[in-house]
Formats: C-alpha cells, sequence, structure tokens
C-alpha cells in the first residue's frame, strides 16, 4: 500500500505539467457528461469543524444527534453520537481533523430517502494529482435506527448545493457516488448507491451506461469509454458494505513494529481469521485512515476504528468468546483488506 501511494506521488509530479489547471486530474477523465451526472444531491451544511471548535447538533438519526470534538494528542478527532429506536446510544468515531485540511465539513440530508436523516463529512486529504484529494464519509441508519458508515478516499470537491460526485443520476430521489481510481494504466469510474442505509457498487446497466466504465490515462484530456485489451488488468476497491465477503473467528492479531508502525499508511493490524476451514489473513489498509469495527452489544453500537490504543481489549473479547466476525469489502486486489469489520456480542 505505501508503495502504490509513493508511486503516485512520483507520478503526480511527472504528470504536473498535465494537470490542467485548478481542477483536480481526474474530473479530465470522467468518461460521464454533464448532463448525466446532473447537479449534486442537495445537502444541508451544519458547519465547519476543526480541532478547536466544541459540538454541532445535527438531525441525522432516529432522534437526533452531536458532532462532538474529541481531544487528542494529534489535536482532535471527530464523533457522532446518539440513540436508536430502542433509546439505546450508539457512537461512532468519525476521523481525526489534522493535516492541511484544518478541520471537516458537516452536511445533512436524507439520502436514502427513508425519511431519517444521514450525515455526510468531507475532509481534505492534501493529495494532488493522482492522489486522492478528499476524505468522504457518509452515516446512514438502518431499521433499528442504528449507525452504518461507508467511506471512500477520492476525487470529491464540495460545491452549492452539496458534494460534485454525490448525486442522483437516475432521478429517484436516492444518492449516488460517482468513483474513481486510477490502475494499470486506466481511470475506473463506478458508481456506488445507497438503499436502506447500506452502499453497494453497481455492476451493469445503470441510468443508461454499463459500469464500471474504462478510460485511457493520456496527456490530454480524455473523455472515452473504452473496453481494456485482455493484457490489461485495471482494478477498483470494493468499499460496498452491503454483502459481507466471509465469516469467521479471530485466531490471532498482530500488529506492525514500532518503526512501522509510525507510518500512518502503514500501522495497521494482520489480522488472522478461521473461515470455512481455511486461514484468512485480513490487512485493513487504508491509505488515509484505518478500517472500521462495528461492534454491536445489548447496550448500543460503536463504530471505532481497528487501531492499537482502542481495539486490543476488544479483540481479546472477541478471540476468547470466539464471536463471528463479519468482513465487508475490499481494499486491496491481492489480499483481504476489508473496509469493515463487523461483530455482535451479548
Amino acid at each position: 500500500m505505501r508503495l502504490q501511494w509513493v508511486c503516485l506521488l512520483i507520478a503526480t509530479v511527472v504528470l504536473a505539467p498535465f494537470a490542467f489547471g485548478a481542477q483536480h486530474m481526474s474530473s479530465y477523465y470522467r468518461p460521464l457528461s454533464s448532463s448525466e451526472i446532473g447537479q449534486p444531491f442537495r445537502l444541508k451544511p451544519l458547519g465547519f469543524l476543526n480541532a478547536n471548535s466544541a459540538t454541532i447538533p445535527s438531525r441525522a438519526g432516529i432522534s437526533g444527534s452531536v458532532f462532538r470534538v474529541r481531544r487528542t494528542t494529534n489535536g482532535g478527532a471527530l464523533e457522532l453520537e446518539g440513540k436508536d429506536r430502542a433509546s439505546k446510544t450508539w457512537k461512532v468515531d468519525i476521523l481525526e481533523l489534522w493535516g492541511c485540511a484544518g478541520g471537516a465539513r458537516i452536511y445533512e440530508a436524507d439520502l436514502d430517502a427513508d425519511t431519517v436523516q444521514d450525515a455526510v463529512i468531507s475532509m481534505a486529504t492534501c493529495g494532488n494529482g493522482l492522489a486522492p484529494s478528499a476524505h468522504l464519509v457518509a452515516i446512514t441508519f438502518d431499521t433499528a435506527g442504528r449507525p452504518v458508515i461507508f467511506e471512500a478516499e477520492g476525487y470529491f470537491e464540495n460545491k452549492t448545493p452539496g458534494i460534485d460526485s454525490l448525486v442522483d443520476m437516475n432521478h429517484d430521489g436516492k444518492a449516488e457516488l460517482v468513483f474513481m481510481n486510477f490502475n494499470d494504466g486506466y481511470w475506473i469510474t463506478n458508481i456506488y448507491s445507497v438503499e436502506d442505509g447500506r452502499w453497494a457498487k453497481l455492476n451493469g446497466p445503470f441510468a443508461g451506461r454499463a459500469f464500471p466504465l474504462y478510460t485511457r490515462f493520456t496527456t490530454k484530456t480524455n473523455n472515452r469509454a473504452v473496453i481494456p485489451p485482455p493484457s490489461r488488468h485495471p482494478w477498483a476497491p470494493d468499499l460496498s458494505n452491503t454483502k459481507q465477503v466471509f465469516t469467521g473467528v479471530i485466531i490471532s492479531w498482530k500488529w506492525p513494529d514500532e518503526y512501522l508502525r509510525s507510518e500512518p499508511a502503514m500501522r495497521n493490524l494482520q489480522l488472522t481469521l478461521l473461515a470455512g476451514g481455511k486461514q484468512v489473513v485480513c490487512s485493513p489498509e487504508y491509505w488515509f485512515d484505518a478500517a472500521r469495527l462495528v461492534l454491536d452489544r445489548d447496550d448500543g453500537r460503536t463504530i471505532g476504528h481497528l487501531e492499537r490504543k482502542t481495539v486490543d481489549s476488544i479483540l481479546q473479547e472477541l478471540t476468547a468468546k470466539k464471536v463471528p466476525i463479519h468482513v465487508y469489502g475490499q481494499r486491496s486486489s491481492d489480499h483481504c483488506s476489508p473496509a469493515l469489520v463487523w461483530a455482535a456480542i451479548h
């Protein structure tokens, strides 16, 4: 993962003459017209939170919720807290407010048209060129009123009345995310749709096109979709949280050594699971963040990061009790690299 982003940064420098100005490079390879994408999905801005902020009330969730900034050694961490339909508390550790961004933009909207307001958070990554420029987090809600998290690092821009890649392409009143990534010489355009609080990557016909779409990376604007030849294998991550990839139980886990853990892109653990009689080693790798642990207990739901400072004791409990672990998403092409790890302790 670290090597991948080093290569992207090198490519950024080499291809700087072709950056086409202020807009992100990806917009010049998007194989969709402005009329196909349409206007941004309408979001209500709630404000901008940084490490020195306090709280912002929100309508997100069954009974509303509150954004809070928790003080950390790096400045501050953004959290969202509320109650579900049974009046049990839920809490989401969203992200750390650090770096050039200075903070995060907070929005709310009913993304899946279920009459419950959802939350959208956008923060700059400081990336440019081929490196994703923004980190997007969407918090939706299931039928029990508990939060479900979806996030992506991409080439998203804040636009009135929302975010340029968060749209309603088929005009059904529900949001879609136009997600682009670069791999093996091609820009790959995928569409994610949200239904009942869960996001799925669409494969096949949608809104008059068939996804994914591929555009060749050239030294000038290129919006023409093509079919890659058999010799090329452009790959895109799957960030879906609708269907689990597999279910297993934890056998063991291992953290990187102190040196590697000091590097943000290499700070994640190796989680060994027993699934279907086979051992599977998962490494929840993010460039900008760490994978999420969704934990359901009888008294509510918490969503946090798979980072050593917060989850060692939880992993010990999950291992001792042989709790089933549900793995969602795939962020790397060559090994288990989930977007979400989900478990319930009763």
